[in-house]
């Protein structure tokens, strides 16, 4: 079974949505385990879990995470989960036994880096004003994450983004800094565009030509507005 909870980069009200995750989350746990001891089979009660997942702070939902600061005061943990490495689909093969009952999925992992990083990233987009999906669209063509969603019900300027992490788990965006703010806007023309760590990162402008990255903009000979540096 799997559970996706949205990681949005803006996080109104957190306490009312994190109460309710950690109700879902156990509702999904006692649902596995119920499902195979109504039909008879009171062996399966294991749920396979992923290293790095947040899935709310109740004893059993902790016990669900792998998190050592999730778990201190909390000790011993509830019994009846495994964790494995998040997208390595062999070990989450090899852990399947006896006991197992179901696994306990977030697709979206990256707490820390949603709290610190996507709160710059926010900040970034909203120095663009509506140029939050090309900024978006910009980072997730550049490698930096998998994908984005934009929320045109939400409140402005809300946005989902699927972080990208290596297979070190290590963040594809070590540092996002926001360079033209609202109440001292930063222009460059073509020869003032920064180079970031000589071509490892990137810096994005938004030019009379839309939004695109410092290379893009040497190409075309135009300058902008620089939103922000990434790498």
């Amino acid at each position: 079974m799997a559970l996706t909870s949205d990681r949005r980069v803006e996080q109104p009200s957190e306490k009312p949505a994190g109460a309710e995750r950690s109700k879902a989350v156990e509702a999904a746990i006692k649902t596995a385990r119920a499902y195979h001891q109504v039909n008879g089979d009171t062996t399966r009660h294991e749920l396979i879990t992923f290293n790095n997942a947040f899935h709310g702070r109740t004893l059993a939902t902790i016990s669900a995470s792998n998190q050592e600061k999730m778990h201190k005061g909390f000790m011993p943990l509830l019994p009846g989960f495994k964790y494995v490495d998040f997208d390595d689909l062999e070990g989450a093969k090899a852990a399947i036994g006896p006991n197992t009952a179901g696994f306990l999925v977030e697709p979206v992992q990256g707490e820390w880096v949603v709290e610190e990083r996507a709160g710059d990233l926010l900040g970034v987009a909203r120095a663009g004003e509506d140029g939050v999906a090309d900024l978006a669209e910009v980072l997730r063509d550049e490698g930096f994450i998998k994908d984005f969603v934009v929320h045109q019900d939400g409140p402005q300027g809300a946005i989902t983004v699927l972080l990208k992490y290596s297979a070190d788990r290590e963040p594809a965006i070590s540092d996002i800094k926001r360079v033209s703010k609202p109440g001292l806007r930063r222009y460059v023309s073509t020869d003032e565009i920064p180079r970031v760590l000589n071509g490892m990162g990137i810096a994005i402008l938004s030019t009379s030509k839309g939004v695109m990255v410092d290379r893009e903009a040497r190409k075309q000979q135009v300058g902008g507005e620089l939103i922000c540096t990434v790498w």
